[in-house]
């Protein structure tokens, strides 16, 4: 998501300058799939860690917090 960011983020919510990853020639999932099969990607990489959460319950409640903001992020 970091990546989709750095494509399509907000300069002043990032506080800092978007497009960097392109400038310099980084290679991203974004620039390898596109920005919306990326976006699919993450999205099916919570899912399975979410899954895999799901049997320790309550315990689990500050990594499921941590993966679903790791998507859902603007910043």
């Amino acid at each position: 998501m970091d990546d989709l960011l750095d494509r399509v983020g907000d300069e002043k919510k990032l506080g800092k300058p978007v497009g960097s990853d392109a400038k310099n020639a980084k290679t991203t999932y974004p620039g390898l799939l596109g920005e919306e099969e990326a976006r699919r990607m993450a999205y099916g990489e919570i899912e399975r860690a979410l899954a895999s959460l799901a049997p320790f319950g309550e315990r689990a409640q500050f990594l499921v917090e941590l993966a679903r903001y790791v998507v859902e992020r603007d910043k």
